[in-house]
């Protein structure tokens, strides 16, 4: 039952009790982790002993042994003393789980849907963007507004404990098959993946947008924040950077943990898209004049002036921090799988 954990507490293995203990710590402060971490492993491992000599198998022993705990998340919010009041303790759970459902479906498809009709209909790119925030913000509040409601004329009419029972009251019953598998070491999830894509998919519709929807417009003609010069070479340059880093995201995705050759690799990107950028803001390049002029900011992000080296240094310590920690991560990394290797061999030794 002693699993191998890397420093930030979470298990290097993947059984069904590894996820049920990391399902419990991850929303608790890492100060206590170490503590709770102990105390359920050793009630779950006696709980599965006790059962074994009764005549279950370990597998059956392990699911009863979590199943007898409950929700993890209900679990994990007592060891931390929160009490779960949104609602109420006894719904608070399909309560979020059931809006959190709601809005990472709904929204998407509404989103999508009014920013092709306004196309279609006409509307300019910028506001047919706008529009579309405008709709999901509406649709959203009522999503969280009615979703809230019926909860409430449910928990207050007593049909919770009418519910299905199990997993106390619950109208989702807690199954330890459901477990989302550990993130082992410091590998690289889903989501980390999604949001990078997300934010490099953002940066070259930013890059056209502005160039033919802005703010500022001149006899009718938009004026773009970023200067139009750099189309010569460097928003090109950025744009097919976009591309570069899109794909190192997917492949660090694939491999599942940094390692040196990947830290490297980040490096030279980050790099390699922070100079370039430091230097125009540095130098007043990227920002159109004709485009500050219209509000007077000209002197604000002038080559020399204190807002473009402010900018500058911020970006430069932004980009290094992110190097540094694909460092920390990588070291983590090696040294987490290095401990797993030395524990699987301790065991492979003492069977021999």
């Amino acid at each position: 039952m002693n699993t191998p954990r890397n420093p930030t507490g979470r298990p290097t293995t993947d059984t069904m009790i590894d996820r049920y203990v990391w399902a419990v710590l991850k929303s608790i402060p890492e100060a206590k982790r170490a503590d709770i971490d102990r105390e359920l492993r050793a009630t779950i491992a006696d709980d599965v002993d006790s059962r074994v000599d009764a005549g279950a198998t370990e597998a059956e022993a392990e699911r009863a042994a979590l199943l007898e705990l409950g929700d993890p998340k209900r679990l994990a919010a007592g060891y931390a003393g929160r009490p779960l009041w949104l609602v109420g303790p006894e719904l608070y759970l399909d309560y979020v789980r059931l809006l959190t459902l709601l809005l990472w479906i709904v929204l998407p498809i509404v989103g999508v849907a009014m920013f092709l009709i306004n196309v279609l209909s006409g509307v300019p790119l910028g506001g047919a963007i706008g529009g579309a925030i405008g709709i999901l913000i509406s649709v959203a509040v009522h999503l969280c507004f009615w979703t809230t409601f019926v909860f409430f004329m449910v928990e207050r009419t007593g049909a919770a404990t009418r519910g299905v029972t199990g997993n106390r009251n619950s109208w989702v019953p807690f199954d330890p098959d459901a477990l989302s598998p550990v993130p082992l070491i410091t590998g690289i999830g889903r989501g980390d993946l999604i949001a990078s894509l997300v934010f490099l998919v953002f940066v070259p519709v930013a890059i056209f947008w502005q160039q033919f929807s802005s703010v500022v417009t001149q006899d009718g003609v938009a004026v773009p924040l970023i200067d139009p010069t750099l189309w010569s070479f460097w928003l090109p340059y950025f744009l097919a950077l976009t591309v570069v880093a899109a794909a190192f995201a997917i492949v660090l995705f694939r491999v599942g943990r940094w390692t040196g050759v990947l830290v490297a690799v980040n490096a030279l990107i980050t790099v390699a898209a922070t100079v370039p950028v430091v230097w125009l803001i540095a130098t007043g390049q990227l920002i159109n004049p004709e485009f500050l002029d219209e509000f007077g900011w000209g002197r604000y992000v002038a080559e020399g002036s204190p807002g473009a080296i402010a900018t500058a240094a911020a970006i430069a310590g932004i980009s290094a921090w992110s190097i540094i920690d694909s460092v920390v991560k990588a070291y983590r990394s090696r040294h987490g799988l290095a401990g797993e290797l030395k524990d699987g061999a301790r065991r492979l030794a003492s069977r021999l």
